[in-house]
């Protein structure tokens, strides 16, 4: 063999491991990014759609997709072009107007997924939480009904936490915020940041109790086995357009939504924040399992 070709093999043995970024991964997550002027609630924002989303190995979804996500199927059928929401890459936590005078059996047949589920990725566990359950905005479920699928995301909880050993990471994903003061460091009140505040919605029927309550606690114990839970809330933008904090436990909550498509001449008082928007980039080290985050500006015509 020539000395030339000895060259160029050892440049290739050079390139392939010094440039190789098969290990690094990248997430997006986006909450809250219905198009305030859609007529019949049925389009998202359009600095989303216009968005190569090809390039993220995992997408997010916060909730709130669309402002009628569900009532006809042609909606989904777009969602579906934009967020390939039926791939098992993308995770969906359900918000009020996805659900909210629609069908959300749509969803699930779309999404080929219940609204309550858990997934694995890489190290990760991810865990998709119904957080419309008992919603004031939402139509009253009949009784029974609504406490058999408490129950059942309790349940899920429960053998999650008491089987989770290989992650390095446990991520939660909810609509509506879940983060109470008592969560805490119990100095300083926590910042009103989430649209609807909901962490008195009930978590189960039997036993009875809130977030706070019972899935709190078990959370609290995967952290203390050195499985790193982080919680990230869709119904996000209005108040603040990030948010991040670690509590006492040394639990990360972290919130991020869009909102500025709105119409200022029409602006409702609990939307208190139009600094331009931020969507929520992960990073993810595969090789060395080690996952990180930054909110990037969402530029546009809307900023």
């Amino acid at each position: 063999m020539k000395p030339r070709s000895y060259f160029f093999i050892l440049g290739c043995i050079l390139t392939f491991f010094c440039c190789d970024n098969s290990n690094q991964q990248q997430f997006i997550y986006i909450g809250h990014c219905y198009n305030w002027k859609s007529e019949n609630g049925e389009e998202v924002d359009p600095r989303i759609e216009k968005l190569d989303l090809k390039s993220y190995q995992q997408i997010w979804l916060g909730g709130d997709v669309c402002g009628r996500t569900s009532a006809q199927s042609s909606t989904l059928d777009y969602v579906d072009k934009l967020f390939a929401i039926s791939s098992p890459n993308t995770h969906w936590s359900l918000g009020n107007h996805d659900i909210n005078k629609g069908n959300k059996i749509l969803i699930q047949q779309k999404t080929n997924r219940p609204s309550y589920y858990t997934a694995d990725h890489e190290g990760i566990s991810i865990l998709v939480l119904d957080t419309n359950f008992g919603h004031p905005q939402l139509p009253a479920s009949d009784s029974l009904e609504l406490c058999t699928a408490l129950n059942q995301q309790f349940q899920l909880l429960q053998n999650l936490t008491d089987t989770i050993a290989a992650a390095k990471y446990l991520v939660v994903l909810h609509h509506h915020a879940l983060l109470s003061p008592k969560l805490g460091d119990g100095t300083k009140k926590l910042p009103d940041v989430f649209h609807y505040v909901l962490p008195q919605l009930p978590f189960s029927c039997t036993p009875a109790g809130t977030f706070e309550d019972l899935a709190y606690p078990l959370l609290k114990k995967v952290q203390d086995r050195g499985i790193q839970v982080i919680l990230i809330g869709g119904d996000f933008g209005q108040r603040a357009k990030r948010f991040e904090y670690k509590n006492p436990d040394g639990i990360w909550f972290l919130g991020s939504g869009i909102n500025n498509s709105m119409d200022k001449r029409y602006q409702p008082k609990y939307v208190t924040n139009l600094n331009p928007d931020s969507i929520l980039i992960f990073n993810y080290d595969v090789k060395l399992r080690q996952l990180d985050w930054e909110f990037r500006p969402l530029g546009g015509d809307f900023e």
